[in-house]
């Protein structure tokens, strides 16, 4: 299992691999609809955004990225193409930051 994805600058990206889930260091709390991170390995607290809280809420190890984009895309009536890139920038970052795991 990759510990980090792979950047989309350089041509591979993770489009293929299930997203999620979380690392066992990391604690989430919705609060007021957001989600909130405490990453324990770092001492840290990530507080996402509205759209990073929905993208979290679906790399559940249980979708790929396609998989993800599509479903946010249809809940925001937006173009899969339109939103690809920020979703798999997000992801990246997550998972860079040993948030989130990829397989």
């Amino acid at each position: 299992m990759p510990n980090s994805a792979t950047n989309s600058k350089n041509g591979t990206g993770i489009d293929g691999d299930i997203i999620g889930p979380p690392f066992e260091h990391v604690i989430e709390a919705e609060v007021d609809g957001d989600i909130s991170l405490y990453d324990a390995e770092r001492e840290r607290v990530i507080v996402l955004n509205p759209t990073a809280s929905d993208v979290w809420r679906l790399a559940d190890g249980e979708m790929t990225l396609r998989q993800i984009v599509d479903a946010l895309a249809a809940a925001y009536q937006a173009d899969p193409d339109a939103i690809r890139a920020d979703v798999e920038e997000l992801i990246d970052s997550l998972v860079d930051q040993r948030l989130l795991r990829t397989r």
